[in-house]
This record gives C-alpha cells, structure tokens and sequence, in this order.
C-alpha cells in the first residue's frame, strides 16, 4: 500500500495535525475549529474511502492537506491495528524532518496547560528542553446521563463537559508505555453490564476476558527522528515526565448510535469493534444511565485537569 496525496494545503507549517478519518462530517468542524483556535495552521487527513460528506468537505479548507491510501495491482488495503501503526508512522513523516506531527482521531481535542496558549508554546518548550514527544491521557468526556448524548448543536465540549479524575494508567520509569489502571466513566459501564446482564457479557465477549482500552496517547511527535509507532498508543522511546497534554475524548455524541451500526464489518476500532458491540448492548440496556459518578468533575477550563493531575508543565 502507498500514500498519494490527493490535495495539499495552501501553507504548509512546522507545526501540523495528522488525523485518520472515515465518515467524520459531524466532529470535522468542531475540531478544525477547536486546534485553529490553538494556533493550528495545517492540517494532513488520511481519508480512508469515507463514504459521506468528510473528503468533500476537506477538500474545500485551504489549511488541509489530504491523503489516501492506493492499492498495487492485486494488493488489498488493510485495516485495524496494522493500519494505524504504519499509516500514523508513515504519513506524518512525509512531511519532511525538523517538523512536529500530533496524531488525534476525529474525535480528540488536545487540551494544553495552562502555562501554553498555543501549541507553537508548546513546541518550543519541547525543543528548548530538546525532548522529542510527549504523552497525553485520554480523558473521557461525557454527558450527565446517557440520554444526554444528543447534543447537537452543541461542541462536545460543551455537550459533555463531565470527566473522571483518575488518570486510567501509571507510568513505569524505564518503560516506553505506562501500566494500565482500568477506570472511568466506560470501566463503570462495563461493571453495570456484567452485574445486570452477565448473559449479554457472554454473548460479547465469549470466554474471552475483557481488554480494557488503553487510556493514552503520544500524541505529539517530531519527525526525522526514527520514531516509530509501535501501537497506536506506543513509541519506540519513553514519553518525557517534564510534560503531559491531555486529551479530550468524545465517545458519548449525537452520532453514537449510527457510528456503532456502520462500526460492524469494518475491522478499524479496538479489539475489532468489539467496543462497538458493548457500547451498543449499554444504550439498549441502560437508555436513561446516569454517567456522573463519585469521581466526576465537571470540566470549566484546562485547570480542572491540572488540579486532577491529568496534565502538567514543568
């Protein structure tokens, strides 16, 4: 498989995001606008053969370079997990070195501390200290009840401005990923179902036990370093300790339930889309769940996530 470009932004940055999309007309605008208002100024989209209204609606931004993936003659286009790590390794470094990729899914907004108004602060803390990446919880957002997952108009943020305090890892000094700690608002679903409907856990996840997801990302990378992504939340090097972003992560929004539907038959999310297939048994068994809990705290600006130890500068 080769990337082609399909169309080049007007102005290409040192500082750029790189995202893989497939059907994302819904979140595109509000994270344009959301990393435009962090001093984003490019942005590269691997179109992976959407079927809406996403390719066209890149194709009319000047601050967007678009990508997609081309077959040789009798190769197949493959998905999931091998996909994510070659095309999020590859495609940012056809940028050229010396410049700095952010990796995000269509449904992530970087949050930055507060000590930084813009990303271009934040790279220039990075080379000062000369540290090459930096590592960002997922931090999942959501709304006060499952019902409330119909927001639209509403940016997600505001439509879910609900997150748990627990980071959902610990780093391990020496090891390029952290330790898993499963929490959160999907780990308290997930409890909910197995006591109520152990038979539904069944029908899911088989003799199988269950793969928490993991809760982070390093996000940020500088290319023409021979950094590799060896999972779509992994390095080849260890994440510094002087910095962690934080990322916003928007499960829980207006196009949940037709994002579950087109998930089946596409081998692209975690454990296949077997998160699909929970997700889908909780709405139908839960419609009115309330999703804040003890460990809830309701988002207001970037400090609520420093005072939870989410996210920090040094």
């Amino acid at each position: 498989m080769k990337i082609r470009y399909v169309k080049k932004a007007k102005k290409q940055g040192r500082i750029f995001v790189f995202c893989m999309v497939y059907n994302e007309e819904w979140f595109l605008p509000h994270f344009l606008d959301h990393h435009r208002r962090l001093g984003v100024d490019h942005f590269v989209f691997y179109d992976d053969l959407s079927t809406d209204r996403t390719r066209e609606m890149l194709l009319a931004q000047d601050d967007c370079t678009v990508v997609m993936p081309t077959a040789e003659p009798g190769e197949k286009i493959q998905h999931g997990v091998w996909l994510q790590k070659r095309v999020g390794t590859e495609a940012p470094e056809l940028e050229g070195p010396g410049k700095w990729g952010i990796t995000l899914d269509a449904d992530e907004l970087m949050i930055l501390p507060t000590r930084f108004s813009t990303i271009g602060e934040v790279v220039g803390y990075l080379d000062r200290k000369n540290l090459k990446c930096a590592l960002a919880p997922m931090v999942d957002f959501y709304p006060q009840r499952l019902a409330d997952r119909f927001y639209d108009p509403l940016p997600p943020i505001k439509g879910c401005p609900w997150f748990d305090r627990d980071p959902g890892f610990q780093r391990i000094p020496g090891r390029r990923g952290p330790q898993m700690i499963p929490s959160g608002v999907r780990v308290r679903l997930l409890r909910l179902l197995a006591s109520q409907h152990p038979e539904k856990m069944k029908e899911i996840y088989g003799d199988k036990a269950y793969r928490y997801a993991k809760l982070w990302k390093m996000p940020i990378v500088k290319t023409g370093e021979g950094i590799v992504r060896t999972t779509a939340h992994n390095l080849n090097i260890e994440p510094p300790t002087d910095i962690q972003l934080a990322i916003a992560h928007f499960k829980f929004y207006p196009r949940l339930d037709e994002r579950i539907d087109e998930a089946f038959g596409r081998n692209g999310h975690f454990q296949g889309g077997v998160e699909y297939k929970f997700l889908k048994a909780v709405l139908e068994l839960f419609p009115e769940q309330p999703l804040v809990g003890s460990r809830s705290v309701e988002y207001l600006s970037p400090e609520d996530l420093e005072h939870a130890g989410l996210m920090w500068a040094h």
